[in-house]
């Protein structure tokens, strides 16, 4: 016989063809390998499914008599045993004695009609009849029933139907049934034995099926061909069930169960592969088997009922660009070893070592067609391992029926390879060099790798795909690891009982002895203040390493004020924020390692003492005109500059990005309406430079949509340069809507840049809301916010930093404007600039302002002083002095 190849599959020539994207390269070639992959995983997350209501899936069985006109035609291939399709029920004779029904047992030609049940006893069937047929000559119901069957190769309607019709006509010479495989059933009427209609199953082997191994005429060996079915034979092999579906079952030239597909697009030396598999004898028997029947239906896909043959045989489906091909079940030859050097640098590797806990099973259970029980449901032996279960604590039980496996062997062997592959956990998708364009779906490879380790995998997806367009094609390849060993032996494992665990220790949830009180604290010159004291024991618990002690004004509401403490304390001072004659509440939350949930306590009530602070001391004079001035001009002049640099450095990105663009993608939506456009974009632009010292990367991304005048955007531009000495990095966001005349707008923008020496850092964070000038108005009311944080160090200018706080507001008069300005300098040197109106403080209730500006002069709002330290005091007007020093005191008039 032809088609002998050893077990395990070649490497094969380059994929090229269909056009895709790949990890975001553009892919030349595309395949992967589809149905009948993750088989237990997705059984536990039960898609098998796929989403849609419960249909039974393709079986070999039925052990229930299907009525009505509406029934999807069915191709029964390999063994069966079903109750049969009741179309057709005539009685006639005197007094109707005789009863008459018809049972399709197939759409399709079946090979041989092999057992009989009735009431659920086997039956034999004795002398024919020729036109009752084989009568029954065992059981009670013995010379009362016959059975006359035809395979579907018949060319005559059955003589008994059409002679009995009552009335004249109901069946007739037309009545052929051609092309379908059916049972006569005529029962005579015995008010003693046979009183009732009884139930009636069959048993029998399905269609004759073409073997491409038998073909002489496609490198086979034999007579089988194709175009005649005379030639066909009986088969449980399922790869030959499945080229026989995808080839596709017609009926007097009509193709009515199947898909159609053209003999080029199914490669016969992968397919003759594949059937040698499941020949093979293992542990004594054939290694695959399969009983099913193929549902022609117009609802029914064409997935299930490749995914019912690849079931049987552990398969997955090879989807080529050269066609498509089963990958039997089985030990496969490594065809190729991988290192890290093989893969392309730069291009992201992921990988995952396990799988979700969701999808991790350690046992498999369920049932099979069993023809010795009447085709009854039977379980199987469970597959499962002791060493597994114990890892996992606990029983994930998966149930997997085998409808299309009338074998007990089979299947446990079927539910052992389903369970070892869901513990092969590690995938992984990598980009390797174009030397494994070889590469194909199905293919074993090894992949010896520094940070992931050395496994076997499959390939389960393979493309072509370049960095350029004009560059090499790299391969990029996703991986699911395989071993032989998942397909060595059936595995069934009792589980030996496994010892519980240690319960876990009782925990320490809270600080025992906690306890709070009021008290106060002394300085060293004689100053009191409100305070909270805490105290506990210490804790027993090893795994705790301190305490969170949170407190709050129990008026409230306000904030929650907190201190940790380390393991070795007992006792915390609380003083942050703490006022004199004030109800507070005191809790604590424990902080464990490792980490585990823990309850804060109960919140503890307490009243500080009467206390208040004495120990205060302002020297404060007025500021000189000229430097508010000064003030205001440097933290206006930087709140512009900033602005300003957004509106540079998003230009200056967009502009680098603008040459050598290696990526662009833009998809754009319109829709015309009598008011407007309205319309959608996206853009996504990738840059790449790379020549004599220097090298450029960016990227600008842009998501929009509009209505007329209303327009909402994001805009996000990055850049990485690096230019001799020179090194840059900037990144710019904006998120902007605007609705008539009303726009709002928030802006980023991040920059870090090396020039030879220097080193600058900086980032900034703006926000404007505003609204033009409408009809009726005169005025523009606009409202901005903005945050900037810069560093720089150079060996000539030295080190400083700056923050920058700033927020305006407009509304057709002056500009209101609040900011803050803090400066360090190297050498000792920092400074802080404010520039308000007011200054205003608040403990989270109360507000008082403290300091006011009148005609560019600043002045102490209020003042509550426990002890003033001055030299000299003078009035306003300048009337009244008062020097502290010498103790004199001046009146003017």
């Amino acid at each position: 016989m032809g088609f002998l190849a050893p077990i395990g599959t070649a490497i094969g020539g380059a994929i090229t063809g269909f056009g895709s994207f790949i990890g975001g390269l553009g892919a030349i070639g595309k395949a992967v390998v589809g149905i009948g992959l993750n088989l237990a995983a997705n059984a536990l997350v039960g898609s098998i499914a796929r989403g849609r209501a419960q249909r039974p899936p393709p079986s070999g069985v039925e052990l229930d008599v299907q009525y009505g006109g509406d029934r999807p035609r069915i191709v029964r291939c390999g063994r069966f045993g079903v109750a049969g399709h009741l179309i057709y029920a005539n009685s006639s004779g005197p007094a109707n004695r005789d009863l008459q029904q018809v049972f399709v047992l197939s759409d399709f030609r079946i090979t041989s009609l092999d057992k009989v049940w009735i009431d659920g006893e086997p039956v034999t069937l004795g002398a024919f009849d020729a036109i009752r047929g084989h009568v029954v000559d065992s059981g009670e119901y013995a010379g009362l029933i016959w059975i006359r069957y035809y395979d579907g190769r018949q060319m005559d309607a059955d003589p008994g139907l059409v002679a009995a019709a009552n009335p004249a006509g109901r069946w007739t010479a037309d009545h052929r049934l051609s092309g379908m495989s059916y049972v006569v059933v005529t029962m005579q009427f015995d008010q003693e034995r046979l009183g009732n209609v009884p139930q009636f199953f069959f048993e029998g082997k399905g269609a004759p099926l073409y073997d491409f191994r038998k073909d002489s005429t496609v490198g086979g060996s034999g007579s089988h061909r194709w175009d005649d079915p005379a030639t066909w034979e009986f088969t449980e092999n399922p790869v030959l069930m499945d080229y026989a579906y995808r080839r596709g079952f017609t009926a007097n030239g009509d193709l009515f169960c199947g898909m159609d597909m053209v003999e080029s697009d199914l490669p016969v030396s992968r397919w003759a592969l594949a059937a040698n598999i499941c020949d093979e004898h293992f542990n004594g028997e054939t290694r695959y088997r399969c009983a099913v029947g193929f549902d022609g239906g117009p609802d029914a896909e064409h997935g299930d009922n490749i995914d019912a043959v690849m079931k049987a045989c552990g398969g997955m489906v090879v989807h080529g660009v050269d066609g498509a091909w089963p990958l039997i079940g089985t030990d496969q030859i490594t065809v190729a070893t991988l290192t890290d050097d093989d893969l392309i640098v730069g291009q992201p590797v992921r990988f995952q070592a396990r799988r979700p806990s969701n999808e991790l099973v350690n046992s498999v259970s369920g049932t099979f067609p069993d023809p010795d029980n009447q085709w009854s449901p039977t379980g199987y032996e469970r597959a499962t391992d002791a060493a597994t279960v114990a890892i996992d604590r606990h029983s994930k039980d998966v149930a997997i029926d085998f409808e299309t496996v009338p074998y007990a062997k089979q299947a446990a062997q079927l539910a052992a390879i389903y369970f070892s592959e869901n513990r092969f956990e590690a995938n992984a998708t990598i980009t390797a060099r174009p030397r494994w364009q070889v590469l194909e779906p199905g293919d074993w490879i090894v992949w010896q790798s520094a940070r992931y380790g050395t496994r076997s995998y499959m390939v389960t997806d393979m493309a072509l795909a370049s960095l350029h367009s004009d560059g090499p094609r790299n391969v990029a390849l996703s991986l699911q690891e395989r071993a032989g060993a998942m397909y060595d032996s059936v595995g069934v494992v009792t589980p030996p009982l496994v010892a519980p665990p240690n319960a876990e220790p009782v925990r320490q949830q809270e600080l025992l002895d906690f306890i709070v009180v009021p008290t106060q604290v002394v300085g060293d010159r004689g100053q009191v203040a409100a305070a909270i004291r805490a105290s506990w024991s210490a804790p027993i618990d090893p795994d705790i390493t301190g305490a969170v002690i949170e407190y709050r004004i129990k008026a409230g509401p306000g904030e929650i004020m907190s201190q940790t403490v380390p393991r070795e304390r007992t006792v915390a001072r609380l003083t942050d924020g703490v006022v004199s004659a004030t109800a507070y509440q005191v809790r604590h939350r424990l902080v464990t390692d490792p980490p585990r949930p823990v309850s804060p306590s109960a919140w503890v009530d307490v009243i500080t003492p009467d206390a208040p602070l004495t120990d205060v001391r302002v020297a404060l004079s007025s500021l000189d005109p000229t430097v508010r001035a000064w003030i205001d001009e440097q933290l206006s002049a930087r709140f512009d500059s900033h602005a300003q640099w957004i509106a540079e450095l998003g230009a200056a990105v967009a502009e680098r990005a603008l040459e050598d663009v290696v990526h662009r993608r833009e998809v754009t939506r319109e829709v015309g309406r009598e008011t407007g456009a309205v319309r959608a974009r996206l853009v996504d632009e990738q840059a790449l430079r790379a020549r004599e010292d220097e090298a450029l990367a960016s990227r600008i991304s842009i998501t929009e949509a509009s209505t007329g005048t209303n327009a909402a955007a994001i805009t996000e531009n990055r850049l990485a340069q690096v230019a001799g000495d020179d090194a840059l990095a900037q990144s710019v966001g904006v998120v902007q809507g605007e609705v008539d005349a009303v726009q709002a707008s928030v802006v980023s923008a991040d920059q870090a840049r090396i020039a030879g020496d220097d080193a600058l850092a900086q980032s900034l964070a703006s926000v404007q809301a505003s609204v033009a000038g409408l009809e009726g108005d005169v005025a523009d009311i606009s409202a901005a916010g903005l945050i900037a944080i810069s560093a720089n160090a150079s060996p000539t200018g030295g080190a400083q930093s700056q923050v920058d706080i700033a927020t305006r507001a407009v509304a057709g008069g002056p500009v209101s404007q609040a900011a803050m300005s803090l400066r360090a300098k190297a050498g000792g040197v920092s400074e802080a600039l404010f520039q308000a109106d007011r200054m205003i403080f608040t403990d989270g209730v109360n507000e008082t302002p403290a300091i006011l500006f009148n005609n560019g002069a600043a002045y102490l709002a209020v003042a509550n002083i426990g002890l003033v330290t001055a030299g000299f005091i003078q009035s306003p007007n300048g009337r009244f002095t008062a020097d502290l020093n010498t103790g004199e005191l001046v009146w003017y008039n």
